[in-house]
């Protein structure tokens, strides 16, 4: 019996008494037979050969077209898989099954210019098969696919998805920091493609492009030590269709010129009474350099020898960037000066190693004398 011909047959039976001789009582009945299903069909794609066409801009995840195909069984006997053959077409499209239909989504996106077609096979199967009917031939059949990628108008394309770019501080206006480069992906060509800077992107106007060829330059002289990056938005337009535009980050980095003499890292009051005795440390000093890399840099400390400060008081260099500032000879209390404090300002200065600028901090010192702690002790 074949339940694809005919699922049910009605069966009447009659029974007689006396044996079933002539003159005997009859009855008759009728018995409902049911066929239940078994997997003992292959399925078929309702065609050998599909074709279907995409846009080359379509995004991952929209569908290209769908395949169906048949099977007589019912229930899970009729369930069906579907499957891309082709290794390297499964991995730009994807099947997505449901009953006896698969439905062929996009799984990347598409470039008319570097592949305008593909061509690619796919099976279909019964994944429950009865041993007993695999005389009846393969639970499976395949069909082909052939997929045409539709040609579009696409923006620029940037030959980079993100530039860094760098330019030394300090170089003069219109110096060169860089190119970007775009091309028409429907002619691969780039003289149709016009440049600018999103002012948005550059609200002080630090950077201006060349339009034509995609060189950035400086407006005016950049400072490390200000702002050490600059993003920067590029916009590339196509020229006869103002509408195709397309954008992207330029990170531009200022580079470190040891332009910054060093300091004192802050501000230092001290004080030493006319007790203190001659070598005695009234003060660790300490430099800074706002340049890259300027602590690594040695800085040299000295006492303006201009200064009456350096009769009495020395600097004792450490190393690197730290010093003390010693006491050279006792402070002797000055006249009319013993019940009050005196206050010094000794000027310090501070030379690069490197480049040799200096600078000059002031140190304020008090110097107290002993009567006048003595009265500030009493007040």
């Amino acid at each position: 019996m074949d339940r694809e011909t005919r699922d049910e047959y009605l069966v009447v039976l009659q029974a007689k008494d006396m044996g079933g001789h002539l003159g005997g009582l009859s009855g008759t009945t009728t018995i409902t037979v049911k066929l239940t299903d078994v997997n003992d069909n292959p399925p078929h794609f309702r065609r050998s050969a599909w074709s279907f066409s995409v846009s080359e801009l379509a995004a991952p995840g929209v569908e290209v077209g769908r395949l169906t195909a048949t099977d007589p069984d019912l229930g899970e006997n009729a369930q069906l898989e579907f499957t891309i053959l082709d290794a390297e077409e499964a991995e730009i499209f994807n099947l997505t099954g449901k009953d006896q239909e698969a439905v062929i989504v996009l799984n990347k996106l598409l470039d008319y210019e570097s592949r305008n077609s593909y061509t690619f096979s796919v099976e279909v199967s019964n994944p429950i098969v009865d041993a007993r009917y695999l005389r009846k031939g393969p639970f499976k059949d395949q069909a082909t696919v052939r997929v045409m990628v539709l040609n579009a108008d696409e923006p620029p394309r940037f030959s980079q998805a993100r530039y860094h770019l760098d330019v030394s501080e300090n170089c003069p206006p219109v110096c060169s920091v860089g190119r970007v480069y775009a091309v028409d992906p429907d002619t691969g060509q780039s003289t149709n493609i016009r440049y600018s800077i999103d002012p948005q992107s550059d609200p002080e106007a630090l950077f201006r492009i060349a339009s034509d060829t995609g060189f950035i330059s400086t407006v005016m002289e950049l400072d490390r030590e200000e702002e050490q990056w600059h993003n920067i938005t590029v916009i590339a337009t196509q020229r006869d269709n103002p509408n195709l535009v397309s954008r992207v980050v330029v990170a531009i980095e200022t580079l470190d010129q040891n332009d910054n003499a060093p300091e004192l890292d802050r501000q230092y009051t001290t004080s030493v009474c006319d007790s203190s005795a001659p070598g005695q440390v009234v003060q660790v000093l300490r430099a800074i350099d706002r340049d890259q890399g300027g602590q690594d840099t040695s800085v040299h400390f000295s006492i303006s020898p201009e200064s009456s400060s350096a009769l009495n008081l020395t600097i004792r260099e450490s190393g690197g960037v730290t010093a003390s500032l010693v006491l050279q000879s006792a402070l002797e209390p000055l006249p009319g000066f013993s019940s009050s404090l005196l206050t010094l300002y000794v000027p310090v200065v501070l030379r690069d190693g490197a480049s040799g600028l200096t600078n000059t901090g002031t140190v304020t010192c008090d110097h107290l004398s002993m009567s006048a702690r003595r009265h500030a002790d009493r007040g």
